[in-house]
């Protein structure tokens, strides 16, 4: 994707949590900034994107969309427990009686998420399963057929183009 698309990609992520969580899009444009991109703020978020020097760990989540490769998908599902706590952590008493993954699926593109959550607690009861039969470098490799998993699900709820 060009720069510029996924400038526009991150701004319909923005739009979408605006509309999720209820918010002025200036202050979903700033808190996705921080939460999920790591930056200051959606000027500083913006100019790391164009100058190529977002961070890495971050970069993929501006390539996340209903129809993102399965790799970007396996990505999300990986690491929706992080983006869970770093919101619950910006947010702390605010985000109290929301579902938080049910929001971070639809700031990519997500309606039908109750599947995805399902499938992320399928994923984390897999790797508990595991780790209990398995050494640490053995568990390492479970949790890559675990995000492998999620693809499915999604794939298989109609999520996405697959």
């Amino acid at each position: 994707m060009s720069k510029v698309s996924l400038f526009h990609n991150i701004q319909r992520q923005a739009k979408r949590t605006s509309r999720a969580f209820g918010i002025p899009l200036s202050n979903a444009k700033d808190l996705i900034s921080r939460v999920i991109y790591q930056c200051h703020n959606f000027g500083d978020l913006k100019e790391k994107l164009y100058s190529n020097s977002l961070k890495s760990a971050v970069y993929p989540y501006c390539q996340i969309h209903p129809r993102a490769d399965r790799h970007l998908i396996s990505f999300l599902c990986s690491r929706i427990d992080c983006l869970e706590r770093r919101f619950v952590d910006e947010l702390s008493t605010a985000l109290i009686h929301l579902e938080v993954t049910s929001l971070i699926y639809r700031i990519f593109g997500f309606t039908h998420s109750a599947t995805l959550t399902q499938e992320k607690h399928k994923i984390r009861d897999n790797k508990i399963k595991l780790a209990e039969h398995f050494s640490q470098a053995e568990f390492g490799k479970s949790e890559r057929l675990s995000s492998g998993s999620c693809v499915r699900a999604l794939k298989n709820t109609g999520y996405g183009a697959f």
